[in-house]
C-alpha cells in the first residue's frame, strides 16, 4: 500500500474519503434489506389489535420512519458516492498528467514515435491506470464490504439458508473460470478463421483488376462462401460455450430461488424464521454472487494495469533521479572551457578530442563544413544533447554538469537552428512566463523589428494556421527575441540568422556582437563584413 499512496501523491486524502464513503453505501445496501424485513414482520405480526395500535403507538410507525430514512439516506449516499468517485477520477488523472508531462518534458532529443507513444500514454494508459489501478481499491473495499456484512446478516438469519445461498453463488462465479478453457479455445478458433476470412477478403478486393481481367469472379467468391461458412461455424462454437455458461449460471440461479423459498417457508412453519426474514434473504441472495464476479473481475483489470503503472513509474523516475545540483552559476564568471571532448552517436564518432576557450563578454564564431560537429558542440555546452560524452566542459573550473540547471539556463540564452512556437500567445512565446521589465520587452521587440507581429496577433494563440502566416525569418526573429529578454551573460547561437535576408542578417548579427555577452555563434555562411568583428573563430 505504501507504494500505491505514494503514486497518489497529492490525493491521498481524496482517496481516503471516497474510499470512506463509498464504504457506507456499499454497507448501506445491506442495511435496506434488513429494515425491510423488520417492517414486514412487524405488519405481519401475530397480534393484529397491537399493529393496528402502532400507528399512533409507534411500532408500525417507527419502523416505517426508519425504513424511509435509509432510503433517502441510500439515495443521498449514491448522489455523493457517484460524485466523489467522479472527482477522484478526475483529480488523479489531472496528477498522473501533470507529473508525466513534467518528468516527460525533460528527455532531450525527442522523436516524433516517442512523442507519439507519450501522447497516447496520457490520454489511453493514464485512465486504464485510474480506473482499473486506484478505482479498482475502492471497488475491491465496497465489494468486500458488501459481502461481510450480507454473510453477517444472512448467518443471522439462519445458518442453513446462508450456506445455500453462498455455496450455490461461489458456484455461478466459478461456472466461467470452470468453462473458462474450453470457451477460450472456441474464442481462439474463432478469431483464427475470422482473420483468415479478412485476409481473403482483403487479398480479393485489392486484386480486383486480376479478377476483371482473368474473369475470376465467380471462383474467388466460391473460395470466399468457403471461408464465411468456417467463420459461421466456428461462431456457432463459441456460441454453445457461451449457451453453456449461461445455461448452467441460470439453472443454478433457479435452484437458488426455488432452495430459499423451500427452506426459508420451512423454517417459517417451524418458527425458526419470520416471514420478514425470507424476505430479507431473498433481497440479499443478489448480493453474494455479484459483489464475488466484480472482486474476480477488479482483481483481473488491476494485474492487466501494472505493466502499465510500471510504465509510469519508469517516466516518472526520470524526474525523481534527475536531482538538480546545488552549485549556482558564477554571476561573475570568467570562462567556458572544453577540453578534450569527444562524442560519438551509435558507434559514429561525431568529434574528437576537442578543446577551445571562450572569455566572458568576447565573441566566438564556430565554421566549418557540414557535419563535422559544429552545432554538436553547442548543444552540448548547452546540455541539450542525449547520451555522454568525454572530456571537460567547465566554468570557471567547475563541471557544467555539477551546476544547478536553473541557474545555469538563466545566465545561457539558447537559439536552436529551427525555431519552435507553442500554441501560445506570440507575447507568451516569447517571455516563456518570465517576469521580463515591460521596457526590456519593448526594446527588444523594436530592435528586432517584431513589434508589429504583436499587435497583428495580440489577443491571439498562434495555431498551424496562422504560424504558417510567419516567415522563416520573422519565426527566427522571435526565437531571438526569446533569447534576449533575458538579459542572458551567455548566447549560444546556432544558424541563429540563417533565414534573414543580407540586409536584415548583418543588422541582426551586429546587434548581437554589440551586447554585453560571450557570444558563440555557430554560423555555415559567415557574414563577410562582420568577421573581423569577432575575437576568435573555430575552425571544424
Amino acid at each position: 500500500m505504501r507504494k500505491f499512496f505514494r503514486l497518489l501523491g497529492k490525493r491521498r486524502t481524496l482517496f481516503l474519503v471516497a474510499i470512506s464513503i463509498h464504504m457506507v453505501f456499499c454497507i448501506e445496501s445491506v442495511v435496506i434489506p434488513v429494515v425491510s424485513g423488520e417492517l414486514v414482520n412487524e405488519i405481519t405480526g401475530d397480534n393484529t389489535a397491537q399493529n393496528k395500535a402502532g400507528w399512533g403507538s409507534g411500532g408500525i410507525r417507527w419502523n416505517i420512519t426508519v425504513f424511509l430514512l435509509v432510503c433517502v439516506l441510500q439515495l443521498v449516499l449514491s448522489v455523493i458516492n457517484d460524485f466523489m468517485q467522479k472527482m477522484f477520477v478526475r483529480e488523479v488523472k489531472a496528477e498522473m498528467r501533470g507529473c508525466a508531462s513534467s518528468a516527460f518534458s525533460k528527455k532531450m532529443n525527442l522523436k516524433r514515435d516517442e512523442i507519439a507513444a507519450f501522447t497516447s500514454f496520457l490520454n489511453n494508459e493514464i485512465p486504464c491506470i485510474v480506473d482499473q489501478y486506484f478505482l479498482g481499491v475502492i471497488d475491491i473495499a465496497g465489494c468486500t464490504g458488501i459481502l461481510l456484512c450480507t454473510c453477517m446478516a444472512l448467518f443471522q438469519l439462519h445458518t442453513i439458508l446462508a450456506a445455500i445461498i453462498i455455496v450455490i453463488s461461489v458456484m455461478i462465479v466459478c461456472i466461467p473460470k470452470i468453462m473458462k478453457e474450453k470457451a477460450a479455445s472456441a474464442r481462439k478458433a474463432y478469431a483464427s478463421v475470422l482473420a483468415d476470412y479478412n485476409t481473403q477478403v482483403e487479398s480479393c478486393l485489392k486484386g480486383s483488376h486480376i479478377l476483371r481481367a482473368y474473369q475470376y469472379h465467380r471462383r474467388a467468391n466460391q473460395w470466399l462462401e468457403q471461408k464465411n461458412s468456417q467463420v459461421k461455424q466456428a461462431e456457432g462454437n463459441m456460441s454453445v460455450c457461451q449457451i453453456e455458461v449461461q445455461g448452467l449460471a441460470a439453472v443454478l440461479q433457479i435452484s437458488k430461488t426455488f432452495l430459499i423459498f423451500v427452506v426459508g417457508l420451512w423454517l417459517i412453519q417451524k418458527g425458526q424464521m419470520a416471514v420478514g426474514g425470507l424476505l430479507v434473504a431473498v433481497q440479499l441472495a443478489g448480493n453474494v454472487a455479484a459483489p464475488i464476479e466484480v472482486l474476480a473481475y477488479t482483481f483481473h483489470s488491476r494485474n492487466e494495469a501494472k505493466p502499465l503503472i510500471r510504465r509510469y513509474e519508469q517516466l516518472i523516475a526520470v524526474e525523481e533521479t534527475r536531482q538538480e545540483a546545488q552549485i549556482r552559476m558564477p554571476q561573475n564568471f570568467h570562462e567556458f572551457c572544453v577540453k578534450n571532448l569527444s562524442y560519438e552517436m551509435n558507434g559514429i564518432s561525431i568529434m574528437e578530442k576537442v578543446s577551445c576557450r571562450f572569455e566572458a563578454g568576447k565573441k566566438y564564431m564556430i565554421s566549418g563544413r557540414s557535419g563535422s560537429g559544429k552545432s554538436t558542440l553547442l548543444r552540448i555546452i548547452a546540455q541539450m544533447q542525449e547520451g555522454t560524452y568525454s572530456g571537460k566542459i567547465t566554468v570557471d573550473g567547475m563541471d557544467i554538469r555539477q551546476i544547478q540547471k536553473e541557474s545555469y539556463y538563466q545566465a545561457v540564452g539558447i537559439v536552436f537552428q529551427e525555431p519552435y512556437l507553442f500554441w501560445a500567445s506570440l507575447e507568451e512565446n516569447i517571455l516563456l512566463g518570465r517576469e521580463i521589465p515591460e521596457e526590456r520587452f519593448h526594446k527588444i521587440l523594436e530592435k528586432l523589428n517584431l513589434s508589429y507581429l504583436i499587435e497583428r496577433f495580440r489577443g491571439q494563440e498562434l495555431n498551424l494556421e496562422n504560424m504558417d502566416t510567419l516567415s522563416g525569418g520573422e519565426k527566427q526573429r522571435i526565437a531571438l527575441a526569446r533569447a534576449m529578454v533575458g538579459s542572458p551573460k551567455v548566447y549560444l547561437l546556432d544558424e541563429a540568422t540563417s533565414a534573414l535576408d543580407a540586409e536584415n542578417s548583418y543588422r541582426v548579427e551586429k546587434m548581437l556582437l554589440e551586447e554585453e555577452a560571450l557570444v558563440v555563434h555557430v554560423c555555415h555562411k559567415p557574414t563577410e563584413k562582420l568577421r573581423s568583428e569577432y575575437d576568435g573563430e573555430i575552425i571544424f
